[in-house]
């Protein structure tokens, strides 16, 4: 519940050696069961909280506006959608993590017929729409995480893939989070830096180093 986001992995590859439990391969399914587990999650965790912020709004303890807002987040799941496809501003109660309020990256391992079929990755990415979608196929990238660079790149052009499915979540991933990166050079060392895309000089300085962003000029 800590998470920023969440990577669904959705199987898309046909294997009669890796058995689906339903006997059969379906995204849509999967998705479908893997959403309303989550949105279960969500209820529980909501119902247990709604008992309390009464209490706590009674005795004044808390301001309404938290209450309001559970419960309005508990019609939308018991609607059966998850609370990010919904216009509900959950800041009040974003302390309870609630899963299904949290932004989404479907992650599809399909095979290699299916990574160089156009008309299937449209599909794909139709029903998760407008959620990032990123297309893998986890056999190809175990391979090429075992060889160098040239022989990976050679390999992956073989494909006619731009990028490996890995490097395609690390950028998409960011891109969900709002995160960008910024370099550092010196005799010693390069280092890449984490940083909120927006972020002033001075806040990223601070990563480095908080009396960089305290001394910044």
């Amino acid at each position: 519940r800590e998470a920023d986001a969440i990577a669904q992995v959705i199987r898309g590859f046909a294997d009669p050696d890796v058995v689906h439990v339903d006997g059969a391969v379906n995204p849509a399914g999967d998705m479908e069961t893997i959403n309303t587990e989550l949105i279960l999650a969500d209820l529980q965790t909501l119902e247990k909280a709604v008992s309390r912020f009464e209490k706590e709004v009674k005795g004044r303890k808390l301001p309404p506006i938290v209450l309001e807002t559970a419960l309005k987040a508990q019609v939308i799941l018991d609607a059966g959608a998850p609370l990010s496809s919904a216009t509900l501003d959950i800041e009040p109660i974003r302390e309870l993590g609630l899963l299904t309020a949290k932004p989404f990256i479907y992650v599809f391992n399909v095979d290699e017929a299916v990574l160089q079929d156009a008309e299937k990755l449209a599909v794909l990415a139709a029903l998760v729409a407008p959620a990032n979608a990123v297309f893998l196929d986890a056999k190809l990238e175990s391979e090429l995480s075992e060889l160098d660079a040239e022989d990976a790149a050679e390999m992956l052009a073989s494909t006619g893939q731009a990028e490996s499915g890995l490097d395609q979540l690390a950028r998409i991933g960011f891109d969900t989070l709002g995160l960008q990166t910024y370099l550092t050079a010196g005799p010693k060392e390069t280092r890449a830096w984490t940083i909120h895309k927006g972020w002033t000089a001075p806040q990223a300085a601070g990563v480095i180093h908080t009396d960089f962003q305290k001394g910044f000029i």
